[in-house]
């Protein structure tokens, strides 16, 4: 089995205010989104690459960040999130599905 490279680099982003929701409903189950929960995602950097592939194959992407920004004497500073920038109602090809990875980290 060939590995994936993934092509991992820094960025320096503004802090933004966001709502951010944790769940393990699915949509259906969810409705009206009962309840926002806001919080300012943390500025500057971040580790960021771009998966594309289905998303239960996106373990190697997570652990290429974490390399890096091992590899670039940081720790990890919080919890990643994705940008999803396929929809599989539109492309049903998971092979194509495209999705950011970004992983907050702090310089060591």
């Amino acid at each position: 089995m060939v590995m994936k490279q993934y092509d991992v680099h820094a960025e320096v982003r503004n802090a933004q205010v966001t709502a951010i929701a944790r769940a393990t409903l699915t949509i259906a189950e969810i409705g009206p989104w009962p309840g926002k929960a806001y919080a300012a995602i943390a500025g500057p950097p971040f580790a960021v690459t771009i998966h594309t592939c289905p998303y239960d194959a996106m373990r190697p992407a997570y652990q290429a960040l974490v390399s890096w920004v091992s590899e670039h004497g940081g720790e990890l500073a919080g919890d990643p999130w994705e940008v999803y920038f396929s929809d599989p109602s539109t492309e049903p090809d998971p092979a194509t599905w495209r999705t950011q990875i970004i992983q907050p980290y702090r310089r060591a």
